[in-house]
């Protein structure tokens, strides 16, 4: 979070930090065993992540890492970053079969930890430019087939499914409040009086009641 002139003149005093996610995708395998060996491997290094920071179970980890690099044929070096080590090796694996003639793309770790869709590759083959709050930005063509691999009927209004715990600011909130104490108060508020408004006469209202006035006045004269 930030609070100096600069940072939130630039963003319209919008204080909160914002990320962007990146998701890349690759293709999957055109062959189905392929690809669940794939899994399998990579759900094997998976385990490897989940415990080559546990202290008290080395000696389990150490083993599993030998019977790992015995099985795929490779050596991880002790003496440098395994964690690193892993994750390049994770990489590899996800770009295992680009340029091999499959038809489906996907982010693989989703693919292969959740279950996650995959998407006609040639949807992706031309892009063109769509409208998007002011500004043109590209999408791929068939956009159509990329909406409805991920979210089916997505002219269906569903009131669910959030991702990141939505709205995932509240915490940036309390954080603020602390921060700010009694200077600044985002909050609003509004009570049923404030939504009243009061009666405005138009245009021609007035008008009628001005040619009445001076009709009358004409009368008493």
């Amino acid at each position: 979070m930030g609070f100096h002139s600069g940072l939130l003149r630039e963003y319209y005093d919008f204080p909160y930090p914002v990320q962007v996610d990146l998701f890349v995708l690759d293709e999957l395998a055109k062959n189905p065993e392929d690809e669940s060996y794939r899994q399998a491997v990579l759900k094997m290094f998976a385990g490897l992540l989940g415990g080559v920071d546990k202290k008290d179970k080395q000696s389990l980890f150490q083993k599993e890492l030998a019977q790992v690099e015995e099985l795929l044929h490779i050596q991880l070096n002790r003496e440098e970053d395994l964690k690193g080590q892993i994750y390049q090796f994770m990489d590899k694996i996800f770009r295992e079969f680009n340029g091999e003639g499959g038809e489906r793309l996907a982010c693989i770790p989703w693919h292969t930890f959740q279950q996650a869709f995959s998407y006609p590759k040639q949807a992706f083959e031309k892009a063109k430019q769509l409208s998007f709050c002011n500004m043109q930005i590209p999408a791929p063509e068939d956009y159509d087939s990329v909406l409805r691999a991920e979210y089916g009927d997505y002219h269906r209004r569903v009131k669910a499914g959030g991702a990141h715990n939505y709205p995932c600011f509240r915490r940036f909130d309390t954080l603020l409040r602390d921060f700010a104490k009694d200077r600044w108060m985002p909050e609003y508020s509004f009570s049923e009086e404030d939504l009243r408004r009061s009666q405005i006469q138009n245009f021609r209202d007035l008008a009628m009641l001005t040619v009445e006035s001076f009709c009358s006045a004409q009368k008493k004269n």
